[in-house]
């Protein structure tokens, strides 16, 4: 079934007459797994966004519908904790057991701190 992100991608290929070969390249991976993603069959990698808005040039209201389409598509995440210590680990694993249980007030004091956690390291403060 294809996903959201899917569309967009599609979408954004037509209008680009950009073939699925070429996206796939400029994504670093194989037509297939392109394929797979716009079809919800294989998951979309966390690098894709900002390789897509970067490539194609993306404006503000195409890179806003693109993290949405994301967003909605995403069924699952996989968090890599080889190098992390046993404290990130934990956390990992409580927040994934607690995830369906969050309401919206802690959702939202999550979503900020996160974000500053964020804008921080994309700012080079970390």
């Amino acid at each position: 079934m294809i996903t959201l992100f899917g569309k967009f991608v599609r979408h954004l290929r037509l209008d680009r007459d950009i073939v699925l070969k070429n996206m796939a390249d400029v994504i670093g991976v194989s037509p297939a797994m392109l394929s797979g993603v716009e079809n919800g069959k294989k998951s979309i990698p966390l690098d894709w966004e900002d390789k897509l808005v970067n490539h194609y040039k993306l404006d503000d209201k195409q890179q806003q519908q693109l993290h949405e389409a994301i967003v909605a598509s995403i069924n699952q995440v996989r968090v890599e904790t080889k190098q992390s210590t046993y404290e990130k680990k934990e956390l990992a694993v409580v927040f994934a057991r607690s995830f369906e249980k969050i309401d919206d007030n802690t959702r939202e004091e999550l979503m900020k701190l996160l974000k500053e956690v964020q804008d921080s390291d994309s700012g080079g403060d970390s």
